[in-house]
């Protein structure tokens, strides 16, 4: 499969830096928000896209990884969990025989992959989310078993109900007695004659489900949870398969989620402020406000850090810190009285920029 260009996904060079592709992700991930495009399947397939690529290129290591020409999350969600990524084409008869041999044993069903957008604060608060999903289910019309009816269903004549036949191969060694799956009946030991009229033979239908799922607080944008047990159920009596939930971050109009567990807003204040000193308010991500110290010279994107008031560690109370990043606001429209008052200041040593 081909790796896919997510600097092309977030419309980037890849010569781009970090702020660049998170401000790239951030007017993207806005533009295709399923909230602004309810029942729209292509926004939210580019959404989705959107997210993946910034969870690669959004994190140093991953990026590096990738740049380096290393597989990128979406692999994971591509490869098959069963432990056999084979294509269906191209087997020997050799192997063709062990995969239904595998096929034809009680193996666990099919697991399901999803992805579940969840809100930076419901990261941090943690969350029970309840998702609505369509799984393979036993066709209740003919009891899973895959006939119109029970007259329907032999006894496979070339294995006689065993679902495996022997073969006898005369070797250099002598006599080799082998046992292979029946190909007539793929092992089952029955034959079909008259397929189900509901489930077209295939003995599982969809349908919906709901399960809550826990999101513990600390959670990231591409962690993996999984739900033992709530996938597709197994054709051959077997455990079903399991839940695969891919964790995606919405944007947040507040806040950045700056490192695992930091956080950073931004915030104008102004250049009276910026000089003088003072205090503001701040927002904070449990939905608070704290009073905040603007000391006196306070540049523009300087950052004040406020410790312990960041995202919970996984699993955790501890916290990492918030850091509040400063643009001092100039204003366009100064009136002559102002005017004169600045002229007056112009001339002071204090009101010169560095010389370095």
């Amino acid at each position: 499969m081909a790796k896919k260009d997510y600097y092309e996904i977030l419309q980037v060079p890849k010569a781009a830096t970090i702020d660049e592709i998170k401000k790239a992700y951030r007017k993207l991930a806005l533009k295709y928000h399923p909230d602004k495009n309810p029942n729209n399947p292509e926004a939210e397939a580019m959404f989705k896209e959107i997210a993946e690529a910034y969870g690669v290129l959004g994190d140093d290591e991953k990026k590096k990884k990738y740049d380096s020409g290393g597989q990128g999350f979406e692999n994971f969600f591509n490869h098959r969990y069963d432990g056999h990524p084979y294509s269906n084409s191209g087997f020997s008869s050799f192997f063709e025989q062990e995969w239904q041999r595998f096929q034809a044993q009680d193996r666990k069903g099919t697991d399901l992959k999803i992805f579940l957008n969840i809100s930076l604060k419901e990261m941090f608060d943690g969350v029970i989310k309840k998702i609505k999903f369509k799984k393979q289910e036993k066709c209740k019309h003919c009891n899973g078993t895959g006939a119109a009816q029970s007259s329907s269903i032999h006894t496979c004549s070339t294995c006689q109900g065993s679902g495996r036949v022997r073969k006898i191969k005369n070797t250099i060694i002598g006599t080799v007695v082998t046992e292979e799956i029946c190909l007539d009946c793929k092992g089952t030991g029955q034959i079909i004659d008259s397929a189900c009229p509901v489930c077209n033979g295939r003995k599982v239908v969809l349908e919906d489900s709901v399960v809550e799922i826990n999101i513990p607080k600390g959670v990231e944008h591409n962690d993996i949870l999984i739900i033992q047990g709530a996938g597709n159920i197994s054709l051959s009596g077997g455990a079903n398969g399991d839940l695969i939930v891919g964790i995606m971050q919405l944007p947040d109009e507040n806040f950045e989620r700056i490192s695992s567990v930091d956080l950073l807003t931004k915030y104008d204040i102004s250049v009276y402020d910026a000089m003088i000193g003072g205090e503001i308010e701040v927002l904070t991500i449990e939905g608070n406000s704290i009073k905040v110290q603007i000391p006196p010279g306070t540049q523009s994107k300087s950052k004040l850090r406020i410790q312990n008031k960041g995202m919970c560690y996984k699993n955790s109370d501890y916290r990492g810190d918030f850091f509040i990043e400063i643009s001092v606001y100039i204003p366009k429209n100064l009136s002559e009285q102002e005017k004169k008052i600045i002229k007056k200041l112009k001339d002071s040593e204090n009101f010169k920029p560095n010389k370095k």
